[in-house]
């Protein structure tokens, strides 16, 4: 099973669970559960609820809707069921979306600039040193940086390639669950680079500021369409949209501190919300704050 195959089956669990508990009448809530059952079923493999009839439920709707009500959420209740049995199966399963997630993010600073993926290579290798045998040309640029040496685009463009491409290659072993050997250099130990020696010039900086703001603002308006397209709650919904509204301030921000001061309100919040709402405004909060150009 892939990364983007298991993180749907997580999709599709928080979309079940939105439905058990969004606050619709069964004529209205009917299509939508059956639609979301029509798509895990030709989407996950083994996914295969016992005692759901469509028909049976449409004829009942029509008759009787307050026992319509209970078989609906009855329905439902089996889909969820059915989908954890899933989930519940797949090896490595947090780690694999951890993992997808960082992948991620890394795969969308390939057009960003020097500084952006130096930040990258030294936070993946401080967090994966245990686990991915880094070669000797990453731990070299890593001193290099780690003792302000400079290094120039070219390489930092391939060591970054390089970090990515070890991380990607972890996740798809985590995904078919087994054992990494990757590298040919030796495991690291946890090396800690102070992020802060990452820096260009200020002219460069500054030139680069309005083509960040403008690709951050793209991104968030993009973002936006696929919160009103998802089935969430009128509550929830609202919700995303005015931190994206208010991610689009925070992006504006010119001071380094004051923006990270902002976004660690959002922060907080994300603690208490669903992981697709974090799935979407987590990158852009590494955009903002890393100040890449996407």
């Amino acid at each position: 099973m892939t990364y983007e195959q298991i993180q749907q089956i997580d999709y599709y669990l928080m979309d079940i669970q939105k439905l058990q508990h969004l606050a619709e009448p069964a004529v209205e809530r009917y299509p939508k559960v059956k639609s979301l059952d029509s798509q895990i079923s030709s989407a996950v493999k083994g996914y295969s609820p016992k005692g759901i009839s469509w028909n049976t439920l449409e004829f009942t709707i029509s008759l009787q809707g307050s026992k319509a009500e209970s078989m609906l959420q009855g329905y439902i209740n089996i889909m969820l069921a059915s989908l954890r049995s899933v989930w519940n199966s797949i090896p490595n399963r947090e780690k694999i979306l951890e993992v997808g997630e960082d992948a991620n993010i890394g795969k969308s600073l390939n057009v960003a600039g020097k500084s952006n993926k130096q930040v990258f290579i030294i936070d993946i290798v401080n967090k994966y040193s245990s686990e991915i045998a880094f070669n000797d040309d990453v731990l070299n640029v890593i001193k290099k940086l780690s003792s302000k040496i400079e290094v120039d685009e070219q390489q930092t463009h391939l060591i970054y390639r390089n970090v990515l491409n070890e991380l990607e290659k972890y996740l798809n072993l985590l995904c078919e669950n087994k054992p990494y050997s990757g590298g040919v250099g030796m495991t690291t130990g946890n090396i800690q680079i102070n992020n802060n020696l990452i820096g260009g010039s200020t002219s460069a900086n500054a030139s680069a500021n309005a083509q960040v703001n403008v690709n951050i603002s793209v991104r968030i308006e993009q973002t936006i369409e696929k919160v009103k397209e998802a089935c969430l709650s009128p509550e929830e919904e609202a919700a995303i949209l005015a931190k994206l509204e208010e991610l689009k301030e925070i992006s504006k921000e010119k001071n380094k501190r004051t923006k990270w001061d902002k976004v660690k309100g959002i922060f907080k919040w994300l603690a208490e919300q669903s992981l697709q709402a974090a799935s979407w405004i987590v990158p852009l909060i590494y955009s903002i704050t890393m100040g890449e150009s996407v």
